[in-house]
């Protein structure tokens, strides 16, 4: 569904007038013609974002403009969401990733499922092991029993989080 074209346009207008703001805020590298092509085509996609506050969308653009993560880009980085009437960054997965690289002390994070034919076994303690052999036989791998991401540190140990099914689905559940 698309956004009405009157108020896509008016929208046009109020980022033509933030326009400088927003160039201030960009990072170098991103050019404010390309935030301001990605942010109208955000509205487009998403007409309910048009019922947001305008002041809430720009807020939420300059937040992501600050971090220097793209919004609605295929690699997932940032998104613009509606909440009732006010617009809402939420960093993906890809940006927290982006993010924490950036700082130098992260190398990767990798995250997984795991399956009830894997092979997975861990445990925390002062002696912190994680082993996952997945499941690449013929037959479904079966349900998904958990889920784990890996910190990778340019100096010291990787670190783990393990979470059930049930722990992802509690905050599924209370999430917006």
């Amino acid at each position: 569904m698309q956004a009405a074209p009157a108020a896509v346009q008016t929208f046009a207008q109020v980022l033509a007038k933030a326009s400088p703001a927003i160039q201030r805020a960009l990072p170098r590298h991103i050019d404010v013609e390309r935030f301001t092509r990605i942010a109208l085509s955000c509205v487009n996609r998403t007409p309910a974002l048009l019922e947001c506050s305008h002041t809430s969308i720009l807020r939420s653009i300059m937040q992501a403009s600050q971090l220097g993560l793209e919004i609605a880009s295929p690699l997932g980085e940032a998104y613009l969401v509606p909440f009732k009437k006010e617009c809402t960054l939420i960093i993906g997965y890809q940006g927290l990733v982006e993010l924490a690289t950036r700082t130098g002390r992260v190398t990767s994070v990798d995250a997984r499922v795991v399956h009830e034919r894997d092979v997975f076994s861990f445990r925390y303690g002062t002696d912190p092991e994680l082993r996952h052999v997945p499941y690449l036989g013929t037959e479904d791998p079966g349900p998904m029993v958990c889920v784990y991401s890996v910190v990778y540190f340019r100096e010291g140990a990787p670190k783990f989080d393990v979470m059930s099914v049930v722990d992802v689905q509690r905050i599924r559940e209370l999430s917006r």
